[in-house]
Parts: C-alpha cells; structure tokens; sequence
C-alpha cells in the first residue's frame, strides 16, 4: 500500500496542480480577478487525498511495482484431504507462493528519501539560525515605530504583537516570527526611501501578517521537505509566493487612490533598486517566501482596478472545488477497499471465540427465511482478503457464460506438464477441478477471457474490491479481495438467481461442490488456503445448507501466521454448523 500512496500522492498533486492553474487562468480571462493565492495549499492538501477513504466512482489500479508473486512447485505445497463422510472426497490442493520483497530496492529508495530529508531538514534548521541571526543584528527606529503604529491603525491591523526593525545585513523586506511578529527593513530602504514610499512598504508587509501568509509559508516548507521529491509542492509553492506578493499589491492598492497606484509600482521598483547584497540571506528565503517575479507584480499594479463582478465572486471557487472532489474519486488509494462498508444488522455470536483460538477469524451466516445475519467478529467479518480457490465457483460461472465451456462438455485435456500433485496429472472435468482445486484448469478458463470481459463480470458480480490487476492467478494471494460477508452475500445470490448466470450454469457450478447429499437435504462448500512462503495464512471455507425446505449461506475465514488452511476453515465451520444442527 505504500508505493500505491506514494504514486497516488504525486498524481493527486500534480492533477490539482493543473486544475488550479486552468482555473486561475480562465478566472483572470474572463472573471477579471485572481485566486486566493492560498489555493496552492490544496495542492499540499491533495497530496495526502489518497488517504481519505472515498468510495469511488472510478477506480485507477496501480499495480505493485516492488513485488511479484511466483508460484513455486515445491514440496512446500499443502494435500489436505477433506472427507468427513461426505457423499465427495475433496482435497484442499493450494501452491505455495514466495512473496519476494526486493528489499535492496526499497532499501535504496528509503535511503535516498532519509538523504532528502536530511538535506531539507539541514535547510529548514538553517532558515530558523539566520533569521535569529537577523534579529540579533537588529537596530530599532522611533520613526519606524511611529510608521508602524500609523499603517497599523490604516489597515485596521487587530495584531498587536509587530515590531519593525532595520538590518543592514539584509536584501529584501520581510517578516518572521520569534514570539511575536518582526516587520524587517534593510537599512538603505530607511535611509533612501521617502517616507510615504515606506509606509507602502510597512502596508504591503503588515498585509502578509493580517493573511497569515507566513504560516501558509511554513506548511509549504514543512511539507515540502517531507515529500521533497514532489516536484508538484515545489512549484505550487513557487506559484503561492508570487500570487501572495500580488495579493497583498492588490490589497494595499484597494486602500489607495488611483493616482497613489503609480507611486506605489515606484516604490517597490526603487526598493528592489536599492537593495544592499551585504549578506545573502538566501536560506531565510527558503522558509519566508521570496518576493519574486517583479515583472509579473509591475505590470498586475498597472493594470489594477478595484471593480469587481461580485455575482460571479465565488463561481471559480465553486468550479474549482467541484474539480478536485472528483479527481479525488479517481486518485484515492481506497480505490482497493480493503473493507466492505455496507451497513447489515445481525446478530453476534461473540460465544463463537473458542473456535477461534490462535487464529484473527471471523464466522458469517445468513438465514434465507429469516433474512437475517449471525455474526462472529464483525471487523474480520469486513475485512477482505485474497479468495483463493473459493473464486472458482464464479469463474466456472463466467466460463459457461463466455461458452469456454458447456453443460455437456466440462473437460479439458492435461497438456502432460508434470504438477507438484498426482491428481492434477490428468484430463479434468468440473467436477474433478472443483474436489482437487486444480489450478490449471481455472487457470485456462480465465486465459481464455479477455480482460476486459473479466472486468465486467466482476463488476457485475459485484466481487469484493473488483481488482484483478495482479498477475495470473490475481485470486491466490495477489490483488482480488473479498469479505466473508460479501462470500455469503454472492452465495444467496447465487442461490436465488441473481447473478444473471444461466440458472443451468449455476445448478452445475453447486453441483460440484455438493458435499453431501440426501433427501430434504444438501450440504455445499468450496474450502481455498492462501500459502505465503511455505505457511498457510489464508484459510476460506464458504458454502451453502439446505434442510429441511429451508436455506443457509456460510463462511469462515482464518487468517494467521500458519496453519490457516481452508481444511482448518471447514473443521471450524463444521463443529459451529453442528452446534446450530444445521448439519447431519
């Protein structure tokens, strides 16, 4: 999950980035006005959007660019033999998949991360060392004070915490906080600059401290140097000093006459013109903003005019907003959905633990007359997992529906490659490939279904996250997921003819996985093991009871660092279903 957040988060940023550019633009065009520069903060925001749970409308699938499952036919492999006196003998046949990591890779990556970090961090640390350096090289001025109060008390300043201070050792105007806010001036601008060309510059400074534009700095900085590899932080934040330089222009110039708007272009040209290269205090700039791009600010003062269509005020906001919620959709790394959300009510069949013991578990029953859930553990009862061979049933469904197969012919000729087990070395029908869990006969069905057929059906079917993204066997331990409800749900509708399956293909699907079989009764289930590196830790057995004119859906799922195999899963279901005498 964290290089899909990490890939997520760049397009999240980058996506936002664009639109608050189009929307800027097409406001400036045609709306005659400007952005709050503080738009370019949602662009930090965006950045983590793939950590909102949203439930999405349209889904991206990012594929797991660190790791790859192989399938290893080793002596690994688990044979359970499930029999228990049913009319089948099935056996619970799973391959063993070595998850490989590549560690060295993500180690570098890591590595190279903590380098930026601590290069960043290294400036950040610096910024703060210079900037006390400044105000220990600070000389305080009466007649500033005294420009400081009037400007205060013109913009109607309610921060009463600012002190103005000249430094020689400085090139720019700027301001900072050590307690409480500093108003810095180099100390040529005092000396040269007229008095009313001052009070511009104080304005255009106390404008900073009104908006809060240095804190908005300080998430930038922060950020930027966590995600410094974000190319799309770097530039917003570019793009945020020099809107936020305009933006206090405009607010300065809002308060002037418009005769007054060419002596204040005048006084920021002059007060570039004059600046003092005494000490380069390029890393405070780091932290503080710069104020760049004269050109862009000149030609914004000339154009200036305080008439605005406030009507349309707020529809780019509006637009802009509308725009990134559904870019949201698209980004979100929940787009896996890890668990399923729909409310149900049930009942708790908390005395069920004892089954349980040693294993993270979870029961689910659904009674058809009833329409009732029984529940052990509802978290787990929510949380999907891999399903293993329990997919089987659905992609024997989806081979009838594409005539892969047919009802007279199920059977597919083993091509003589020699399997990890004896009874996969041999022609196969339905029946067969269901009791042994045979890999390469579902295996061969998929293949013979394009992708995106496949991707319909699971929409359709409604299966769990719906990400069959991973490699072939995208059901056993790789990108497929299911819940055990959502198990019990596909199994009632399966039942009920609500799958939009053939009514014949389903009867042959429950056909083999019939376990038992009798008059007023009929006992289904399909068991699926899930082996990661020689131990089993994905155990499913799902299935269906019918007795006595009445119906039930089940499942049971066991996750665990070993021996949670589907056999496990069926013993567990077994002893519950007896309890309830919903078997014989």
């Amino acid at each position: 999950m964290l290089q899909q957040f990490l890939v997520m988060s760049l397009i999240s940023s980058i996506l936002t980035l664009l639109i608050i550019l189009i929307v800027r633009a097409i406001s400036i065009m045609y709306f005659k006005t400007r952005l709050n520069h503080k738009v370019w903060l949602l662009v930090v925001l965006s950045s983590f959007l793939p950590l909102i749970p949203i439930n999405n409308l349209l889904q991206v699938k990012i594929p797991d660019i660190f790791s790859f499952d192989m399938i290893s036919h080793s002596s690994k492999s688990i044979n359970h033999n499930l029999s228990n006196g049913s009319t089948h003998l099935t056996k619970d046949l799973a391959l063993n998949i070595q998850h490989h990591e590549m560690p060295f890779i993500l180690i570098i990556l890591l590595v190279v991360w903590f380098i930026g970090l601590i290069f960043f961090s290294f400036k950040f640390i610096s910024a703060i060392k210079q900037i006390v350096f400044i105000k220990d090289l600070s000389i305080k001025s009466p007649i500033l004070d005294n420009q400081l109060k009037k400007c205060i008390n013109d913009l109607n300043i309610k921060e009463k915490s600012i002190a103005i201070i000249h430094v020689d050792e400085v090139e720019n105007p700027m301001v900072f906080w050590l307690g409480k806010y500093y108003i810095v001036l180099p100390t040529n601008i005092k000396d040269m600059m007229k008095e009313e060309e001052v009070d511009y510059i104080i304005s255009h400074e106390l404008i900073h401290i009104k908006n809060k534009d240095l804190w908005s700095n300080y998430i930038f900085t922060i950020f930027t140097s966590i995600l410094w590899f974000n190319p799309a932080l770097h530039l917003s934040k570019k793009l945020f000093n020099i809107d936020c330089e305009i933006s206090c222009d405009n607010q300065v110039l809002i308060r002037l006459s418009q005769s007054n708007h060419i002596r204040y272009g005048k006084a920021i040209l002059k007060c570039w013109a004059i600046q003092k290269q005494s000490v380069n205090n390029f890393v405070a700039k780091y932290l503080l903003g710069t104020q760049s791009n004269l050109k862009s600010r000149i030609v914004n003062i000339s154009k200036f005019k305080s008439t605005r269509n406030r009507k349309l005020k707020f529809l780019p906001y509006v637009v802009l907003s509308i725009l990134i919620l559904l870019q949201g959709f698209m980004v979100s790394a929940h787009s896996d959905k890890n668990e399923y959300t729909d409310a149900i009510k049930y009942t708790n069949l908390k005395e069920l633990g004892s089954h349980f013991s040693g294993f993270k578990g979870s029961f689910v029953l659904y009674d058809n007359q009833k329409k009732e859930y029984f529940l052990y553990n509802e978290k787990e009862s929510r949380k999907r997992y891999t399903p293993d061979s329990t997919y089987k049933l659905y992609l024997a469904l989806i081979g009838f529906d594409r005539n892969v197969m047919s009802l007279n012919n199920t059977e597919q000729k083993w091509n003589g490659k020699i399997n990890v087990f004896k009874e996969w070395n041999q022609n196969q029908n339905l029946s067969s490939a269901m009791r042994y869990s045979v890999n390469w006969y579902f295996e061969n069905i998929n293949s013979s279904i394009k992708n995106k057929d496949l991707k319909n059906y699971i929409s359709e079917l409604q299966y769990g996250n719906e990400n069959i993204s991973g490699n072939k066997n995208y059901w056993n331990e790789s990108s497929l997921k299911i819940s055990a409800i959502e198990q019990v749900n596909l199994l009632m509708k399966m039942d009920n003819q609500q799958l939009k399956f053939d009514e014949n293909y389903i009867n042959a699907v429950k056909d083999s996985i019939t376990l038992k079989k009798s008059n007023q009764y009929r006992y289904l289930g399909k068991t699926g093991t899930g082996i990661i590196n020689g131990k089993e830790t994905n155990g499913w057995f799902i299935g269906t009871i019918q007795k006595n004119g009445k119906t039930y859906y089940f499942a049971t799922h066991l996750d665990g660092k070993n021996n949670a195999s589907g056999k496990k899963a069926k013993s567990i279901s077994e002893k519950i279903l007896e309890e309830m005498e919903l078997i014989q």
